[in-house]
């Protein structure tokens, strides 16, 4: 290790392969030496500065890529703007936007000598013909043969809250999804996003199945390929990033029998649009069975985004108090949740009850807690076993706009950590969730077991 640099030529008649990354290539080789043949594979994702560091290691370079993938991801690209115009550098080598395949070809065009790889052996064939027809002008040669008739699926959630590139219906859609068709090999099941936040919620969720379940986004994804494929479009609009064409036909080209979409229920599905073609698309090719997956996700909470929902909803609720949500749920925890199982017979549940009466010795807590639960802090739902009055679960309904607030998230955590060190579970229902009833029913069985 400390001198095979300088006897560089003896090294590579050992080791004539050398495998790395963009970035290190320049410290593992020796400039006296250059390399016969540098091949950098998903060029796409390579930008041009990385490469021109490799390029001073080889006599000669094999770039192999696909152009309708997805290229690198470039950072502060309004100070390389700024070069590029003083400096009046080519266009081409422009790195924020040309990785060094595009790069190649828009420099040397023809000239450059180029090999297609035409033929395709990963996908069912009605999965990659949407790619081959989309994006490829039909020049993919299909190798596959068609082992599911119908590789796709197709779910509608309800519209929500998804202002910071969350969609919680989608993420519990999935999760109870995966429930339901997946029993074992979950190392075969990946599920996409083309955001971050939500990715990582996603995995935070599918997690307690079974952590071999892979959430993540688009972009990582990349060169990979799982048996199924569960793509979260998130949001309903179509924009430069979610339509984008690499993006889309990297999603698609990921499934290899599989192909789960889960999309807004208001989607415009514009005609020409990247989306819309997918969406259309898959319904073309799916039967009513597979398309109509969306009827069994479904929230009590949709009411409240029906714009009917006044005059055909809320008088029945006028004798309640608390807010619209909570006086839903309540109707659902008693004509519902309670009578669903023999084990909830002695359960009942108390409305509003103040958490500084749940709590015993204040002054176990910090200042700012003890303050908390002075200022009349109360729980939306308290159930509690009859016989004894021990608290069993506290649940709290949580409306999206007036939870996503800062002061109000900060108030959250407070009564979380305070019920946490009394150790009486807490159910946070968001009003842009999915499948309350069975949630609840879970985490209240749950809670009950050991209970003394």
């Amino acid at each position: 290790m400390k001198d095979y640099k300088e006897k560089f030529r003896s090294f590579v008649k050992d080791y004539p392969i050398i495998l790395s990354t963009t970035t290190s290539l320049s410290y593992s080789l020796s400039r006296l030496y250059p390399i016969d043949y540098l091949i950098i594979d998903e060029s796409s994702q390579v930008d041009i500065a990385k490469a021109a560091i490799c390029f001073n290691y080889c006599k000669n370079v094999v770039v192999v890529g696909d152009s309708m993938q997805l290229t690198h991801i470039v950072s502060n690209s309004e100070k390389a703007d700024s070069i590029y115009d003083k400096y009046k550098i080519n266009p081409a080598l422009d790195y924020t936007k040309y990785n060094i395949l595009t790069s190649l070809k828009e420099l040397y065009g023809a000239s450059i000598p180029t090999i297609l790889l035409r033929e395709h052996y990963r996908c069912n064939p009605q999965i990659i013909h949407f790619c081959n027809q989309k994006f490829y002008e039909d020049k993919l040669l299909i190798m596959t043969t068609l082992e599911h008739k119908e590789p796709f699926t197709l779910i509608e959630t309800r519209d929500g809250d998804y202002s910071k590139n969350i969609n919680e219906r989608q993420i519990e859609a999935t999760y109870r999804y995966i429930q339901d068709h997946f029993q074992k090999d979950f190392s075969q099941v990946g599920v996409i996003s083309p955001f971050r936040n939500h990715a990582n919620e996603l995995q935070k969720r599918l997690s307690s199945i079974n952590p071999l379940i892979e959430a993540d986004t688009i972009h990582k994804f990349q060169g990979r390929e799982k048996d199924t494929i569960i793509y979260n479009f998130v949001t309903a609009q179509e924009n430069d990033f979610t339509d984008n064409p690499n993006l889309i036909n990297v999603a698609v080209s990921r499934a290899i029998n599989n192909f789960v979409v889960l999309q807004p229920q208001n989607m415009p599905l514009s005609h020409g649009t990247n989306l819309g073609d997918l969406v259309r698309y898959i319904k073309y090719n799916t039967s009513k069975e597979n398309e109509t997956e969306c009827h069994r996700y479904n929230s009590i909470f949709d009411i409240l985004y029906d714009p009917k929902y006044i005059e055909r909803y809320a008088p029945k609720y006028d004798s309640h108090d608390g807010s619209e949500a909570e006086k839903i749920f309540e109707d659902m925890l008693i004509n519902e949740i309670l009578p669903s199982h023999t084990s909830f017979n002695n359960i009942r549940f108390i409305r509003e009850y103040k958490l500084r009466d749940l709590v015993k010795d204040i002054d176990q807590f910090e200042e700012n807690e003890q303050q908390f639960m002075r200022n009349n802090s109360r729980l939306d739902f308290l159930l509690f076993n009859k016989i004894d009055r021990i608290p069993i679960l506290v649940i709290e309904v949580d409306g999206v706009s007036y939870h996503n607030n800062p002061i109000q998230q900060r108030r959250d955590r407070l009564k979380d950590n305070i019920l946490s060190k009394i150790e009486v579970p807490i159910l946070r229902l968001a009003t842009d969730g999915l499948n309350e009833k069975e949630k609840t029913c879970e985490v209240l069985l749950k809670s009950m077991e050991g209970k003394s």
